[in-house]
């Protein structure tokens, strides 16, 4: 991920070097590039939540006679518990 965030810098750079209207596109990419990360994650943390309350509210109510209950509802938890934990890299 830092290779892509580096190679973008670079061409932000390039140009605005060759492009004198472009100047401070470098620095507007390092001030938008965090804030961007940090929606884009909050966005896929948020999706990836609502589906697994979607999952375990069926589970809960149709599930129970299934010998793997509790171990369904134990893997949803991991699994909450594992996404809300998720961060983007720190960034170089």
């Amino acid at each position: 991920m830092n290779l892509v965030r580096s190679e973008v810098r670079t061409q932000c750079q390039a140009i605005e070097q060759l492009q004198s209207e472009a100047r401070g596109l470098t620095a507007l990419w390092d001030e938008f590039l965090p804030d961007w990360l940090q929606e884009v994650q909050n966005y896929g943390q948020a999706y990836v939540l609502d589906g697994l309350r979607a999952i375990e509210s069926v589970w809960r109510r149709e599930g129970r006679a299934n010998a793997r209950y509790n171990d369904v509802l134990s893997t949803i938890d991991l699994l909450r518990t594992q996404v809300q934990n998720m961060r983007f890299p720190t960034l170089r």
